[in-house]
C-alpha cells in the first residue's frame, strides 16, 4: 500500500514537473517573441505627427485657403494605470465616469443616447477638471462639459483600447490659458487635474477672402464616428467587416485612401511594426485594417477641400517613443526609437480663379441684388439672391464663379443655425447646385439641332401671332412677331418659332441634343457636390410623352432644369465650333483637354450666332438697351431668358453670352432667381462682368464723336470672322 502511494505521488510529481517545463517552453521559445513585445508596448508610446495642410492659392499666388498655428487642448478620455498590481485603462474623466460609461455613451443612440448624456454631463459639471477649464478659457460651465462630451463619445469606442487615443476638444484657445495648463502638466509635483487635457500646437483653416470664396474652397472638419468606423473597418456580431477603399458622397468620391508604406515614415522595423499594429486591430484572431486614416484627421467637406482631400491632406508620420532611463540615478523619460519619423506636407493647390475678379464680381452681385433689381413685391427681401459664372469658352478654366449670398469658412460653426435658417440658402452654390427651368436659353440649342439635322434652314418661317392652338390647348408667346426665320426668331425669342421647330425636330432630337450639350447630367466640374440637373426621360423614349410636353422642353420649360454650368459649357460649344469643355477651378494643363466635340454644321452654327448677336445687337434684340447688355464697342452674342417655375410666382431672369463675338473667349451667365425678365435682372450683371473682365470702358460721346465712326460687323458677311 505504502508502495503504491508513492508511486501516486511520483506520477504527480512528474505530470507537474512535466507541465511545467512545458509552459516554460511555450513562455521562452513557441510565444517569446508576443510576450516580449506585449512588454515593449507596456514601456512604448506612438506619438502622430500630423502634416501641414497644403495652400490654395488663386491663379496670381494670392492666398486663399491655409493653415494658420493655434494653440489647442485635445481629450485624452483614459490613461493606463496600475490598479491593484495591474496595468488598465482608467477614465481620466472622474471617479464616477467610468470607460465603461464612455463606451456605453458612445455606443447609443436616440433617447438612449440622451439618457446617458445628461447623466453624464451631471457628473463632469460637478468635476474640477471642468471647473478649472471654465475659469482658464472664460467658458461656461455647461459649454466645456458638453464639449468633453462631445469629444469623448464622438469618436470610435468599441472598447477601452480606442479611448486611449486623443481627439480635439477645444481649438484656438487663448495663448495664456494654454501655457497654463502645458505648465502643470509638466509639474511632477503639481495636482494631476489636466490628466486628460493634451495641449497642442496645432494648425487652423484660413480663408482671407471669406464668403467671397466659400462656395468654392468649400470648409473642413473632423472625421466621424460613422465615416472613421466605414474607413477602418469594424466587428458586427464577432464578425470582422473590413474597411472601405472608398467612400462616396452624392455620387461623387469623398475620401480617396492610398496605400501607407512604412518605409515612407522610417527603416526601423521596431516602429514599422508598431505603425502596421496602428493600422490593423485584432480582435479573437480576426485583423481588420484602419485604411491609412487616423481618427482624428481634418478632412474636406465641400468644395476644392473636399475634392482635392487627398491631395491636400499630406500624409501623417508615427513616431514611437520608449520609457527609458538614460540617466541610472534619474527619473524615466519618453525617448523616440529609430530615425525620426517625417510627415509629408499635403500639395499646394493652384486655381484658375482670379482672386480679384472674384471679389469685384460679388460687389456687382452684391449691388444688383439689394440696389439695382427691380424686384417684385412678391420676392421678399430675405429671399433675394443671384449668380454669375465667367468661364473661358475654350478650356473651361473658371476665371470667377459666385453664388450670393455666400458663407465664410471663418465663421460658418459659429453660425451654423442662421445659416441652416436662411431662406436663401447661402450654403447652396446655386452655379453648380442650383437646378432651375433654363427657360429661353435653350431656343439657340434647339436652333442649332435644327439646322444640323436639316428640319429647317435659313428660309424656314413661321407665323407667330400670339398663340398656336392644339385641341382646346393654347400656348402662346410674349409678342406677335409675325412671319419670322430662325435669326429673327432667336432675336425676338419668338415662342411660336420654337414650338414648331420642336415638332418638327422632335422629341428624341430634342433630348439627344440637350444631352450631348451637357444638360441632364454632371459636366465634371473639380469642385464637390455638383447636381445633374434634370432631363425628361420620357422625352427620350417617347412612351407617354404628348406633343404638348415637346412644345414645352423646346423652350426650356416642362420637365426639365439645368444648372447655370451646365448652360456655360452648352454655350462655350456654341462659341468654340462643337467642343465640350471640362470646366474646372484647378490650374492644371491636363483638365484643358475638351471632353468631347460635336460635329456641328458650320452653316447651323453661323446661323444661330448671328441670331444671338442680334439678341443684342440688333433693333429688336431682347437685350438690346444699354440698361441691359448692350457695350457700346464690344460686341456680344448672348441670349435672355425668363423661365417660369411656379404659378404665380416672377420668372426666374437668365442671361447667358459668349465675348467678344469675332474671337470667342469667355462665356458668361448670370441667373436671378424669381428676378423677372432676364433682360432687365440677370443681363445688367453679365454687362458689367464682361467689362470688368476686359477691364473695358465705354466711350463718352465726346470721345464717340471725336473718333471715325467704324462700320458694325456683320456676322453674316465672313463665316471666319464669325467662327473666330
Amino acid at each position: 500500500m505504502f508502495k503504491r502511494r508513492i508511486s501516486i505521488l511520483s506520477l504527480i510529481y512528474a505530470l507537474v514537473f512535466m507541465l511545467m517545463i512545458g509552459r516554460l517552453v511555450d513562455l521562452q521559445i513557441l510565444h517569446s517573441n508576443e510576450y516580449r513585445n506585449q512588454g515593449e508596448n507596456k514601456r512604448t508610446r506612438l506619438v502622430q505627427i500630423p502634416p501641414v495642410r497644403g495652400r490654395i492659392i488663386d491663379i496670381t499666388g494670392k492666398t486663399i485657403a491655409e493653415d494658420r498655428r493655434s494653440y489647442d487642448l485635445w481629450l485624452l478620455p483614459a490613461g493606463v494605470k496600475k490598479v491593484d498590481g495591474k496595468r488598465t485603462p482608467v477614465s481620466f474623466l472622474g471617479e464616477n465616469i467610468s470607460t465603461g460609461r464612455i463606451i456605453t455613451a458612445a455606443s447609443s443612440e436616440g433617447g438612449q443616447r440622451e439618457f446617458h448624456e445628461k447623466l453624464m454631463l451631471k457628473d463632469l459639471e460637478e468635476s474640477k477638471l471642468v471647473s478649472r477649464l471654465s475659469s482658464l478659457l472664460g467658458m461656461k460651465t455647461e459649454e466645456v462639459a458638453k464639449k468633453i462630451f462631445d469629444a469623448a463619445t464622438g469618436r470610435l469606442a468599441g472598447d477601452e483600447e480606442d479611448l486611449l487615443a486623443p481627439r480635439p476638444c477645444f481649438e484656438d484657445v487663448d495663448f495664456k490659458a494654454f501655457l497654463a495648463i502645458k505648465s502643470e502638466k509638466e509639474d511632477q509635483f503639481g495636482e494631476r487635474t489636466f490628466d486628460a487635457i493634451e495641449p497642442k500646437i496645432g494648425a487652423k483653416r484660413m480663408y482671407p477672402a471669406g464668403e467671397v470664396m466659400g462656395h468654392i474652397t468649400g470648409y473642413v472638419g473632423n472625421l466621424t464616428k460613422k465615416e472613421y468606423t466605414s474607413l477602418r473597418g469594424e466587428w458586427v456580431k464577432g464578425e470582422a467587416v473590413p474597411g472601405k477603399e472608398i467612400i462616396t458622397h452624392e455620387g461623387h468620391v469623398f475620401f480617396a485612401l492610398e496605400d501607407m508604406d512604412p518605409n515612407d515614415y522610417v527603416d526601423d522595423t521596431e516602429v514599422e511594426r508598431s505603425i502596421i499594429a496602428l493600422r490593423e486591430r485584432t480582435r479573437a484572431g480576426k485583423t481588420i485594417h484602419t485604411a491609412g486614416y487616423f481618427s482624428n484627421e481634418i478632412v474636406g467637406r465641400s468644395g476644392v477641400e473636399q475634392y482635392y482631400n487627398q491631395a491636400l491632406r499630406g500624409r501623417h508620420a508615427l513616431r514611437l517613443l520608449r520609457l527609458e532611463k538614460p540617466d541610472p540615478k534619474g527619473p524615466r523619460k519618453l525617448v523616440a526609437v529609430g530615425k525620426p519619423a517625417q510627415s509629408k506636407n499635403g500639395e499646394t493647390i493652384q486655381l484658375t480663379i482670379d482672386l480679384d475678379l472674384q471679389k469685384d464680381l460679388y460687389r456687382i452681385l452684391e449691388q444688383a441684388v439689394n440696389h439695382d433689381i427691380n424686384w417684385s413685391s412678391r420676392v421678399a427681401p430675405e429671399t433675394r439672391s443671384a449668380c454669375c459664372i465667367i468661364m473661358n469658352a475654350n478650356n473651361g478654366r473658371i476665371a470667377a464663379m459666385v453664388s450670393y449670398p455666400g458663407y465664410d469658412p471663418n465663421t460658418m460653426r459659429e453660425n451654423w443655425d442662421k445659416l441652416m435658417e436662411d431662406p436663401r440658402k447661402p450654403f447652396i452654390n446655386k452655379i453648380t447646385q442650383g437646378q432651375y427651368p433654363p427657360g429661353s436659353l435653350m431656343k439657340p440649342i434647339v436652333a442649332v439641332a435644327a439646322l444640323d439635322e436639316k428640319k429647317i434652314d435659313l428660309s424656314t418661317e413661321f407665323l407667330c401671332d400670339g398663340a398656336i392652338y392644339l385641341g382646346k390647348r393654347k400656348y402662346t408667346c410674349m409678342h406677335h412677331h409675325g412671319h419670322a426665320n430662325v435669326i429673327e426668331a432667336i432675336e425676338g425669342s419668338c415662342n411660336i418659332f420654337f414650338y414648331l421647330t420642336g415638332k418638327e425636330l422632335g422629341n428624341n432630337l430634342i433630348y439627344n441634343w440637350y444631352w450631348r450639350m451637357s444638360l441632364g447630367h454632371q459636366t465634371g466640374i473639380d469642385v464637390a457636390g455638383e447636381y445633374a440637373g434634370q432631363l425628361p426621360y420620357e422625352a427620350k423614349t417617347g412612351f407617354r410623352w404628348p406633343l404638348g410636353s415637346t412644345y414645352h422642353i423646346s423652350i426650356g420649360q416642362g420637365p426639365m432644369t439645368a444648372t447655370p454650368l451646365q448652360i456655360a459649357v452648352a454655350y462655350s460649344a456654341i462659341a468654340n465650333g462643337g467642343n465640350i469643355v471640362r470646366p474646372h477651378v484647378r490650374l492644371d494643363h491636363s483638365l484643358d483637354n475638351p471632353i468631347s466635340e460635336i460635329a456641328i454644321d458650320s452653316e447651323a452654327l453661323r446661323i444661330v450666332r448671328k441670331g444671338m448677336f442680334d439678341v443684342v445687337q440688333g433693333s429688336q434684340g431682347t437685350a438690346r438697351s444699354k440698361d441691359s447688355a448692350h457695350i457700346t464697342g464690344l460686341n456680344l452674342a448672348g441670349k435672355t431668358g425668363s423661365a417660369e417655375h411656379k404659378k404665380g410666382r416672377p420668372t426666374h431672369g437668365w442671361f447667358a453670352c459668349y465675348a467678344p463675338f469675332e474671337a470667342p473667349e469667355i462665356v458668361v451667365v448670370a441667373l436671378v432667381p424669381e428676378g423677372g425678365y432676364g433682360g432687365n435682372s440677370a443681363a445688367p450683371i453679365v454687362k458689367k462682368a464682361i467689362m470688368r473682365y476686359f477691364n473695358y470702358r465705354e466711350p463718352t460721346r465726346e470721345e464717340m464723336e471725336a473718333e471715325p465712326v467704324v462700320p458694325e460687323v456683320d456676322p453674316m458677311d465672313d463665316e471666319e470672322e464669325a467662327v473666330g
